[in-house]
């Protein structure tokens, strides 16, 4: 006989209503939560008896970056973006840029980048911002920012990777 499974996710004891795939959806998972599962085995026409596994700790989760990138520059030819970031553990955050073109910079604490634009900046940038939680979990934002004609006062939108 062909045998299926079922699942019950569990987060501290309580069930996970809604999961009951072989893998979990970790959102709403936090650090310091405990996760277990119990698989019951079905061939068709008696259900096995289930087996809890034993729990698991949930570790540090990274933050997770929200905002995206802007496209256009506003009228001094900056280009101005508030990178905005969440920590679901509720730890400290902060920014930095791991690549950009020369003259960008952001703030650590609060996430804004500020690049005044020349004319001799035109042309295709890779940016790569990093934000990281105060115990060491990191994310990270990739995109390419294409300078065009500052006379537009425009760049086309960001090119994600």
């Amino acid at each position: 006989d062909a045998i299926t499974y079922t699942y019950q996710w569990f987060k501290n004891e309580v069930e996970i209503t809604g999961q009951t795939a072989e893998s979990l959806d970790g959102a709403g998972l936090v650090r310091g939560d405990h996760i277990q599962v119990r698989v019951t085995p079905f061939d068709g026409e008696v259900a096995g008896e289930g087996q809890l596994s034993t729990a698991v700790t949930v570790g540090n989760t990274p933050p997770r970056i929200t905002s995206q990138p802007p496209a256009s520059l506003n009228a001094d030819d900056t280009y101005l973006y508030q990178v905005v970031a969440e920590d679901l553990d509720g730890d400290a955050i902060s920014y930095s840029l791991t690549s950009a073109p020369a003259g960008m910079t952001i703030d650590p604490l609060s996430g804004l980048i500020r690049w005044k634009v020349t004319r001799t900046d035109r042309g295709l940038h890779p940016i790569e911002i990093a934000v990281a939680n105060a115990d060491g979990a990191k994310t990270m934002q990739r995109y390419d920012l294409r300078i065009d004609d500052l006379a537009e006062k425009s760049a086309p939108p960001p090119q994600h990777s």
